[in-house]
């Protein structure tokens, strides 16, 4: 919901479930993923919980991540021969930890490394997640080749990479996605959450759509 509730329409349900789980105790900006930075690592996340809940070791989920971890540059050379429905196609241009992909891989890694230091499952996971906002596994600043072959198990990083390529890209003077579309304020969201209710109570004026 966090990742995907994040439109002004959602208005009400965030309304509803705010007593239920108490997020009163923080502004609305801090639940839903407010940036393009807070969706990549929620998703990557997503993607890691979903990979250990299927049984994946570090090999399968590097395997399915073939071709994601090129530089920039070489992903405009057709020789390379990439799947040409694989998902290297998602993040590309992007620097490494950047993109979904590659973040996932990193999420997985830690989410891994959890598990094998705890012996309750579901324990696992909300010390991966947290329980507040900005809790949990955080996306890393600056990543390095041997890193990434460590953790892909040499599947990934034999490429020669720069400085700006392991390097995760911040969003300063990036306008956030959501700034004009979602209340600011839980008073802002039972505001419009009221107007919402009266709209859908509305009935359809007669002969409206005739």
């Amino acid at each position: 919901m966090r990742l995907s509730s994040t439109h002004t329409s959602f208005s009400s349900v965030w309304w509803v479930i705010k007593s239920i789980f108490f997020l009163y105790n923080f502004f609305i900006n801090e639940w839903i993923a407010a940036s393009p930075n807070e969706s990549l690592r929620l998703q990557a996340m997503i993607d890691a919980i979903v990979a250990l809940r299927l049984g994946l070791n570090r090999s399968d989920f590097a395997y399915i991540m073939l071709g994601c971890d090129l530089p920039i540059h070489l992903y405009l050379d057709k020789s390379m021969g990439l799947d040409p429905k694989g998902f290297w196609r998602n993040g590309k241009n992007l620097p490494l930890p950047n993109r979904p992909t590659i973040a996932a891989l990193f999420a997985f890694d830690s989410l891994l490394t959890l598990r094998d230091n705890l012996d309750n499952e579901s324990g696992v996971i909300e010390k991966f997640v947290g329980k507040l906002p900005s809790d949990g596994w955080q996306i890393p600043r600056k990543i390095t080749k041997t890193e990434l072959k460590e953790i892909s198990q040499n599947q990934l990083g034999n490429f020669e990479y720069t400085v700006d390529d392991l390097t995760f890209q911040t969003e300063q003077n990036i306008e956030t996605r959501h700034s004009n579309t979602f209340p600011q304020s839980w008073s802002e969201v039972e505001e419009m959450a009221k107007k919402l209710d009266q709209i859908l109570s509305m009935k359809p004026t007669k002969g409206y759509f005739s």
